[in-house]
C-alpha cells in the first residue's frame, strides 16, 4: 500500500502489511494515518518499525486515538520524539497492558531528506511485543 502526502508535503510513501483478523495483530497505512488492530487479547503490547529509503525520515508527531466504533486501551510507549528512522527503527509502541483494540494514528509528522531526485520511502511493519 502507498501513501500520497498531502500536497504541501515533502514527496514520500509510506508502505505496510495490511491484514487484520480476529485474535491477530495487523496494521494499515493510508496517507498521513496508520492503523493499529491488537486483537490478540495478550495484553503483551507491540511496536511499529519504520525504514527509509532513497533518503531519511524522522517522525516528529503524531494522535492517537480510538478508532471509531472501537473500545480500545490507548498505547503507553517508552519512546521518544522525535524518532530517526533507520533499517528497523521503532516508531510506534505499545508497552505490555496497553495499545489493545483498534487505534489510529493521524497526522503523522514525518520529516523527510531526499538524498535525489526521487521519492522517499517509508516501509512500516507491525511485531508483537514491546
Amino acid at each position: 500500500m502507498i501513501a500520497t502526502p498531502p500536497p504541501a508535503a515533502p514527496a514520500h510513501s509510506v508502505q505496510a502489511a495490511a491484514a487484520v483478523s480476529p485474535g491477530t495483530l495487523g496494521m494499515t497505512a493510508s496517507g498521513n494515518s496508520i492503523t493499529v488492530t491488537d486483537a490478540t487479547g495478550s495484553g503483551r503490547g507491540w511496536r511499529v518499525t519504520a525504514s527509509a529509503t532513497d533518503g531519511t525520515a524522522e517522525l516528529d508527531g503524531f494522535t492517537a486515538s480510538c478508532a471509531p466504533g472501537s473500545t480500545c486501551t490507548l498505547p503507553v510507549s517508552s519512546l521518544d520524539y522525535p524518532a530517526q528512522v533507520t533499517s528497523g527503527t521503532p516508531v510506534l509502541q505499545a508497552d505490555p497492558g496497553s495499545g489493545m483494540g483498534t487505534i489510529r494514528y493521524s497526522g503523522l509528522q514525518w520529516l523527510i531528506t531526499p538524498s535525489g531526485s526521487g521519492p522517499v520511502t517509508i516501509s512500516v511493519s507491525i511485531q508483537s511485543g514491546p
